[in-house]
């Protein structure tokens, strides 16, 4: 679990270290600019081989000029070119640009016309690599002009790219695209993770990351109190507890799943299926007889609760909740009107923790006095279009910020907020949050969700502490996603496959 800072905390740290800690700028840019010189001569070939670095005007434009400096010393080619007039670059970039200068051994232009541009595009494409260090992280706004045209270069013709700190166009703490962005076959980026390196469609765009340390010290960043993690899957053997060698089922709780109604019953049972493979000592379906009619065979070790037609809201509650270490609430459950007065029950006499999924947030959205009735931890486990629905945002504004829209829906109801989605986003109310790096586009399926909410609920009964639940559950889940594309591919995967994957992760995970 390590950190994942914003644009905003990286400046900070870097202005720490400098200013207070007395490392200089221009030590930390030689540091960066050497780092990123190790991971080109990693995917260039050892003869001599022409490399075109984009510079822009900032910082990020004189850990360019120190990587060209660094190839040049490894016996390469780099063609640097300046997308910045040189009165516009001051600074450790200036001073990096001016040794760079002395060395007489690089050839520098300073792109301020067409031809220019042209000559770029040229020798871009015939370059074994190029270097992006046009922008790093304080981009706020959209890229125009001849910048963006060189990214449109480097994007059409080049055939490998190292990103310098995050690609460029990409917005570091959201991972927007910003008019235009480039597409990294690799990026190195420094001292910590940023968000937008794990946020889409930043995500998608960065290639493979490498985190350098450049000297930036981890206490600092404690010290700043940064509340961002991403999370991935050497964390579920430091996430998950030991089991005793003398536990019985007693020791792992009993999960309750409250869900599925006649035209939707099998949503009840793959979250039944997730729970059944999270470690829980016994797991309870609570339902009614018409749902059970038109269900498909259930799995033999789970236990069955079923309504008596006459039983009201408040006593179905009563009798079901006893003995129920945790909860889950809404997979197939519909948004009925009696199915209101279960789910106002339930949250007004639970006293332990609950996941709330599907129809049950739908009920949410539409009844938002429900929140209120809450009397233990919540769990949420929206995808967007149900955020939307929660917040009464667009769609497009939640995707847009997600690590925003978790927590402050987290923060608005006290609750631990699962985004779903590419970069799952775990955000609890007191500000943690969490970027999960397992799973694949194959979890864009009906019912893996349901399953993700059984695995969590799962986890919240054996005591886990709610945003630990939620986060090893999202962790196992993505996971288990990846063993059962690698079995049927992402197009062939099902949410039942990804539920029978669950016990593989944990045997990798050795728990």
């Amino acid at each position: 679990m390590d950190y994942l800072v914003s644009g905003l905390e990286m400046a900070e740290l870097d202005r720490q270290t400098i200013h207070e800690l007395g490392v200089p700028g221009r030590v930390l840019m030689e540091v960066a600019g050497r780092a990123v010189a190790r991971a080109c001569l990693c995917d260039l070939p050892r003869a001599k081989s022409r490399v075109v670095i984009a510079c822009g005007p900032g910082n990020n434009g004189g850990d360019g000029y120190v990587t060209a400096r660094a190839l040049a010393e490894a016996g390469h080619e780099p063609l640097v070119f300046v997308f910045a007039e040189r009165r516009r670059i001051t600074g450790d970039a200036l001073a990096a640009l001016g040794t760079l200068e002395k060395s007489a051994n690089t050839r520098i232009t300073f792109v301020e016309d067409a031809r220019a541009l042209a000559t770029f595009a040229t020798l871009v494409e015939g370059a074994a690599l190029v270097v992006d260090a046009l922008f790093g992280t304080g981009l706020s706004k959209d890229v125009r002009g001849t910048l963006g045209d060189a990214i449109d270069v480097i994007n059409e013709r080049a055939a490998r790219v190292i990103a310098v700190d995050i690609p460029s166009g990409i917005h570091a703490d959201t991972g927007a695209v910003l008019g235009r962005a480039v597409r990294a076959t690799r990026t190195v980026t420094f001292g910590f993770a940023k968000r937008g390196h794990y946020l889409y469609p930043g995500a998608g765009q960065r290639g493979e990351l490498t985190v350098e340390d450049i000297g930036i010290p981890e206490a600092l960043a404690a010290k700043l109190n940064v509340l961002g993690r991403v999370i991935d899957r050497n964390d579920i053997a430091t996430l998950t507890p030991v089991r005793a060698p003398d536990a019985h089922k007693g020791n792992f709780g009993t999960l309750l799943i409250v869900g599925g109604c006649p035209e939707t019953p099998g949503a009840a049972l793959l979250a039944a299926a997730g729970a059944l493979r999270s470690g829980v000592g016994l797991v309870r379906w609570a339902t009614d007889r018409a749902t059970l009619a038109t269900a498909p065979t259930r799995p033999a070790d789970l236990m069955l609760l079923l309504r008596d037609e006459d039983e009201s809201s408040d006593a179905f509650a009563t009798r079901i909740l006893t003995s129920a270490s945790a909860v889950v609430i809404g997979p197939g459950y519909s948004t009925a009107a009696a199915r209101l007065d279960d789910l106002g029950a339930l949250l007004s006499q639970a006293r332990v923790p609950l996941c709330l999924d599907a129809d049950a947030l739908n009920l949410l959205a539409a009844h938002p006095d429900l929140w209120a009735l809450a009397q233990t931890p919540l769990v949420v486990t929206p995808h967007p279009k149900e955020m939307a629905r929660l917040t009464g945002r667009e769609v497009a504004a939640i995707q847009n910020d997600r690590f925003a829209a978790a927590t402050e829906l987290a923060a608005a109801h006290g609750c631990i907020t699962v985004l779903k989605g590419a970069g799952t986003v775990i955000a609890g109310p007191d500000g943690r949050v969490a970027v999960a790096s397992t799973g694949n586009p194959g979890l864009a399926k009906g019912g893996t969700g349901d399953v993700l909410a059984g695995l969590i609920g799962g986890l919240l009964a054996q005591g886990l502490e709610p945003v630990r639940a939620a986060e090893l559950g999202v962790l196992v889940h993505g996971a288990a996603g990846d063993e059962a594309a690698r079995q049927s591919g992402q197009a062939g995967l099902t949410a039942s496959a990804v539920a029978e994957a669950i016990g593989d992760v944990w045997r990798t995970a050795k728990r």
